[in-house]
């Protein structure tokens, strides 16, 4: 006689246990190593475009290029990520790219389980926080801030500003001196490495002020050292060293703002991307990823969630802010920090989702996690070997991904000038000549890719070095042949 099935005091059968190998907690490491796997090729590549220029400095530049960032001049305040990092580094490996793309990707790797641990401290299902850490983890987007060392910037901001609001969560849940300073430490060592994680503190208030029953003084009073924290932040930003007003990182108010803003928004979801072969200027359009974010808001107010759509939101353009002011500098990297804010909107669906499976068989939410990991981890592995090998032309095999495009071309230069001269500059001048006569795209990207000439002085180890980019049929002036070389460059940064 078959045995009867135990039943719960309700008198329905009580469900079978999901294995402990399909728990969502233990299938994050399998997360980790399919990112690994995922972008591991973009660890052979080389150095490219600002790599240089912060490299360069932080071989020649010294104490001196540190104390720039605390001066009254006007401009970034990255020290952690643009000076101390790279001359911690390149006293370690100084030319040898693969140490820094390694930190790089395992930073990101680090990140994705710290965007894991907060979903979590907010109230986010295992499995479903394992999905969206996914869909954050392994999308293409990211793929540029894992593959161009200067991108450190966003690594560590992400790192430190994940960490600030995980122990700020756990101080205003419950109050701790110790999660409180650490909070407050996580937040200086993130100002300090990009900008963007400026709004920390704002976000922690926002969280510690949900609920109807909260007063604004009792939230002013448990979140005041986050405050605090945040003044001394903006006066030292704003009053001391000033809002730029000219350069890349000019502060533009303008029909700018909400062009730049609708196409981060429309670049949030993409998950497999061919990169462009040039940036396109953006454009204030309606598209369809617009419309999955408003049916995401719309469906998690219905639900009740407006408090977590608000903070979702307000982490997304607070963080976002920044580059909005900002023309002709939209790129994807830009997304690497606000991404956290839409991707939680994402996971309070996915928690619906599971929950409704977890009704009808509770090994169904750790199934689906893990299929949604293989999923996404095909569709990310795919994209990057299409970023690689979608070329410029087909008889140009250079990636049309402009990092992996410059990365190629610079080792193309220094390894023919290893290869091809012997010369000692001793601050003499290098006068670099394009085969064409027509300054274009191509002669701009080989300069671009070389750092505008900081790849050399690093190469000769000569900080004096004068750099000069000329087209063809340009006249030569300031030639010394005791201190002088000239070598003609092609698209592929073949030196001649």
């Amino acid at each position: 006689m078959a045995k009867k099935p135990h039943r719960a005091a309700s008198g329905a059968a009580k469900p079978p246990a999901a294995p402990w190998y399909m728990n969502p907690a233990l299938l994050l490491p399998v997360l980790c190593a399919l990112i690994f796997f995922s972008f591991y090729p973009v660890t052979k590549y080389y150095f490219a475009q600002d790599d240089f220029v912060l490299l360069n400095r932080a071989a020649h530049g010294g104490a001196s290029y540190l104390s720039q960032f605390f001066g009254g001049d006007p401009g970034q305040f990255r020290p952690l990520s643009k000076a101390i990092y790279f001359s911690a580094m390149y006293r370690a490996f100084e030319l040898n790219p693969w140490p820094y793309h390694l930190v790089s990707l395992l930073l990101h790797i680090l990140n994705v389980v710290l965007f894991y641990r907060l979903l979590t401290a907010l109230k986010i299902l295992p499995g479903s926080a394992l999905v969206a850490a996914a869909l954050f983890g392994l999308s293409v987007t990211v793929m540029n801030v894992v593959g161009w060392v200067a991108c450190i910037q966003q690594l560590l901001g992400e790192c430190f500003l994940l960490l600030s609001l995980i122990f700020g969560v756990r101080a205003i849940k419950n109050p701790s001196l110790r999660d409180t300073g650490l909070s407050v430490a996580a937040y200086v060592l993130a100002v300090m490495s990009m900008e963007q994680t400026w709004p920390a503190p704002l976000l922690l208030f926002l969280y510690a002020h949900r609920g109807k029953e909260k007063k604004l003084g009792e939230t002013v009073k448990k979140t005041a050292p986050f405050l605090g924290a945040l003044a001394v932040w903006a006066v030292f930003m704003v009053v001391w060293k000033g809002v730029p007003q000219s350069g890349d990182y000019a502060m533009n108010v303008g029909a700018n703002v909400v062009a730049n803003l609708a196409t981060y928004l429309d670049w949030m979801f993409q998950f497999s991307v061919v990169y462009p072969f040039t940036v396109n200027v953006p454009e204030l359009t309606f598209t369809a990823v617009h419309l999955l974010l408003l049916a995401l808001i719309f469906y998690n107010v219905v639900r009740g969630r407006g408090a977590q759509v608000l903070w979702a939101l307000a982490f997304f353009i607070l963080t976002i802010l920044p580059t909005l002011f900002l023309t002709n500098h939209t790129f994807y990297i830009h997304l690497y920090i606000p991404a956290f804010g839409l991707i939680y909107l994402m996971a309070l669906v996915f928690d619906d989702f599971f929950k409704l499976v977890s009704e009808w068989n509770t090994r169904a939410p750790a199934v689906t996690a893990a299929a949604a990991l293989i999923l996404v981890a095909v569709m990310s592995f795919t994209a990057v070997r299409a970023n690689e090998t979608n070329y410029v032309r087909s008889d140009f095999a250079l990636p049309k991904n402009f990092v992996l495009r410059k990365a190629m071309i610079a080792r193309n230069a220094l390894e023919d000038a290893a290869r091809k001269t012997s010369w000692s500059p001793r601050s003499g001048r290098l006068f670099l000549i394009s085969q064409s006569d027509v300054e274009g795209w191509y002669s701009k990207n080989v300069a671009g890719a070389l750092g505008s000439g900081d790849a050399f002085r690093l190469f000769y180890e000569d900080p004096g070095l004068n750099v000069v980019f000329m087209n063809r049929g340009e006249t030569i002036t300031g030639y010394n042949p005791d201190e002088s070389l000239i070598l003609i460059f092609d698209d592929m940064g073949n030196l001649y």
